[in-house]
């Protein structure tokens, strides 16, 4: 058995969960081992801030 890792990032949270829930939808329940969100807050050039959605996947396969 391998793990994977898949990393996904967007900038708005509806955009997220479409990207994540497409993706859940290809692995059964018993391969996934974890998942992990977090929120980051960058500022932009212009010297606004803008809020970046990460998830992180962490999955089963076989060779």
């Amino acid at each position: 058995m391998y793990y994977q890792i898949e990393i996904f990032y967007e900038y708005s949270k509806e955009d997220m969960q479409e990207e994540l829930n497409k993706f859940l939808l290809l692995l059964t329940a018993d391969r996934i081992k974890d998942i992990r969100f977090e929120t980051k807050s960058l500022k932009t050039l212009s010297g606004e801030y803008e809020i970046i959605y990460i998830a992180y996947i962490i999955y089963t396969y076989s060779k």
